[in-house]
């Protein structure tokens, strides 16, 4: 990926973290969460334990993270912290859900709580698929955030996609850079307009990749989404869209 190319999607994701950041301070947040895919344990180093409430991640979503450790289904608290019937649950998937912790120095802080630890979805060499659902929704917009990093310094390679999203399928490889979030690499951004009360999320590990990892998710419901918001979204798909790449 060029650096130029590079440049462009950290611009896009700065101004979708922004239109985020504006919507949810106006807006009433009782289907927004976080979730961190959480390993079990007291080493924060390796990832253990859900970041602060003050962090925002990628769509600058401070809030309350729910951890998530099990297939599920889990019961999520809103960004507030008031309990909701909204879940998240593993629905399916072609390998063990396996959570693995990294002592990667280069993320630290809540930087490190998301990302230093993530669910594996396949192997290199056979890939493999899973899908998250959120359940217990109520139909509206919303912007779905998934974070793609593997833990550690090494470059991971996903193809997700959320169905019936603006965005299709987008693809995350890449090593990432010390606490920073770069779409394409650490996560990528869908929009859906939800009709119904699930939102899954598939994902499929590229064979031949280095094995791909998932971190966890912010999930935002918009009310109202600008016209501003509007014209955004249609421009992600031009820049966050790219061929899966084959490694030897």
């Amino acid at each position: 990926m060029s650096v130029t190319f590079r440049s462009r999607l950290a611009a896009r994701a700065a101004a979708v973290a922004t239109l985020v950041m504006l919507s949810v301070a106006t807006s009433a947040p009782a289907q927004s969460f976080n979730v961190d895919i959480d390993l079990q344990g007291s080493n924060p180093a390796l990832g253990s334990g859900v970041p602060s409430s003050t962090f925002g991640g990628a769509a600058g979503q401070p809030g309350v993270w729910n951890a998530f450790q099990t297939s599920g289904p889990t019961p999520l608290v809103e960004i507030g912290g008031v309990p909701t019937a909204a879940t998240v649950a593993i629905t399916s998937t072609s390998t063990t859900p396996t959570i693995l912790g990294f002592n990667n120095p280069d993320q630290t802080g809540d930087f490190g709580l998301l990302l230093n630890d993530g669910a594996q979805i396949g192997t290199t060499a056979q890939g493999g698929t899973r899908t998250y659902r959120f359940g217990g929704l109520i139909p509206g917009p919303y912007f779905i955030t998934t974070y793609t990093a593997r833990p550690g310094k090494f470059e991971g390679h996903l193809l997700i996609d959320v169905p019936g999203s603006a965005q299709g399928q987008l693809t995350a490889s890449g090593v990432p850079t010390a606490n920073t979030f770069t779409e394409g690499v650490t996560h990528v951004t869908h929009f859906l307009q939800l009709s119904g009360s699930t939102i899954d999320i598939n994902l499929t590990d590229v064979p031949g990749a280095p094995a791909g990892y998932v971190d966890g998710f912010q999930v935002i419901f918009f009310p109202e989404p600008t016209a501003a918001t509007a014209a955004l979204l249609a421009s992600i798909p031009v820049l966050a869209r790219r061929r899966p790449r084959r490694h030897s």
